[in-house]
């Protein structure tokens, strides 16, 4: 059966992996996060793996999780069904919340808050990768406890996830902080380089200024005209912590 798992341009046709999204591909840490600015290709990233993590180890099962299930939804799934060949999907189970692949592997997403409900869903799991998507939304407690269930024998028992910047955090401290912890790996990502001047056409979009040269630079420039500190944190990719 011929079909495509990897990454798309912005036209939907099969294009290479970004060089951040490879860095983040040929990972081999436990914990490994996609870190920086909007619009960089850290949800594409996430969703390719994903997909890795289920194709490689049948009947795998996998946690996908956002901190509300709207936004999951809105953003993280819709991003999902446009990279993923529908041909390797078999069911889309909107009740149960599951994507079963063709060998049997699933992917269960859900909300990720400390509310009873959610903690008891993943405490009744047997995970074999987790995948969270703005991983900074969420707290400590709830990522250690998705990780906890890490214990499904054939899988990688490993975890990735997406963030933007958000201060000196939890999620600073275990992957940012003195360059990040044992087992875990940040690659961070840019669409535009601090000092430099705003492209002027899409010629000047390119992988000196920015990690993802597909994004058009009118988007760019209206990203750089908000206010200083959204800049730094969400163009430039900075954890100052602004507070």
């Amino acid at each position: 059966m011929d079909c495509y798992v990897g990454f798309r341009n912005g036209d939907g046709e099969p294009s290479d992996a970004l060089l951040s999204q490879r860095r983040l591909l040929d990972s081999n840490e436990k914990h490994v996060l996609a870190a920086g600015s909007l619009g960089w290709g850290k949800t594409d990233w996430l969703i390719v793996q994903a997909t890795i993590e289920a194709l490689s180890f049948p009947k795998n099962v996998i946690l996908m999780g956002r901190k509300t299930l709207g936004a999951l939804k809105k953003s993280t799934l819709v991003s999902f069904f446009d990279l993923v060949d529908p041909k390797i999907v078999t069911r889309h189970d909107k009740a149960e919340q599951s994507i079963t692949f063709l060998n049997g592997s699933k992917i269960f997403y859900m909300q990720l808050d400390e509310s009873r409900e959610a903690m008891q869903k993943v405490k009744s799991m047997n995970l074999g990768a987790v995948m969270i998507d703005q991983i900074e939304e969420i707290t400590e407690n709830v990522w250690i406890a998705c990780i906890g269930q890490m214990r499904r024998k054939n899988s990688s028992r490993r975890s990735f996830a997406t963030a933007n910047p958000n201060g000196h955090s939890w999620v600073w401290n275990r992957w940012i902080k003195k360059g990040g912890r044992k087992g875990y790996f940040c690659e961070q990502g840019a669409i535009w380089r601090e000092g430099v001047p705003p492209p002027r056409s899409q010629d000047e979009v390119t992988l000196m200024h920015c990690d993802n040269p597909n994004l058009p630079w009118d988007y760019i420039v209206d990203r750089l005209e908000q206010p200083e500190r959204w800049v730094r944190r969400y163009v430039y990719g900075s954890w100052d912590n602004f507070e």
